[in-house]
């Protein structure tokens, strides 16, 4: 079984929950990523993404948008499960945990699609509609397609109304 280790980034950004939107998102694109781990005085507080940041006014704090209920994997998780966590659960980024406490990485959702542990696929770990990676909607039942937060919010989008799937009368 492939660990998570062997496919996450070592490499982590972290932001000050005083930083604005603007000067984070300008930090994501100079670091070319789109997550970023948020703390207050090396106390890690919450995890926020690009979409997050976009959403809000450029004057807004990261900590006003930021996602306080993040989930956290282990080095001992397998890719696979850190795969089905994020589909399950509509997330993108995991923050990865070693044996003492500290924090020794991360794995994207883009990580896990490279190594082949998710599929590129429209409607699993891709937008049904739009095609689109980011914001997707938490898996409710595996044969349901997954959409984006903008397409299920959109009142004339396939994911704001119910979806029939195979054939019909």
């Amino acid at each position: 079984m492939i660990k998570v280790t062997s496919v996450m980034s070592k490499y982590l950004v972290r932001l000050p929950a005083t930083i604005t939107a603007e000067d984070a998102l300008e930090r994501l694109e100079r670091e070319a990523v789109h997550h970023a781990l948020v703390t207050r005085d090396e106390d890690m507080e919450g995890v926020v993404c690009r979409c997050d940041l976009e959403r809000v006014s450029s004057r807004t704090h990261v900590s006003a948008c930021m996602k306080k209920d993040y989930v956290f994997v282990d080095e001992a998780t397998t890719a696979k499960e850190a795969a089905e966590m994020m589909q399950r659960w509509g997330i993108g980024f995991l923050p990865v945990i070693g044996e003492s406490g500290e924090l020794t990485g991360v794995v994207t959702r883009r990580d896990l699609r490279h190594a082949g542990f998710l599929p590129n696929r429209r409607g699993v770990d891709r937008c049904a509609s739009c095609g689109e990676t980011h914001s997707l909607a938490p898996c409710t039942d595996d044969w349901l397609p997954v959409f984006c937060r903008t397409c299920s919010e959109a009142p004339s989008s396939p994911g704001g109304m119910y979806v029939t799937l195979g054939g019909g009368d």
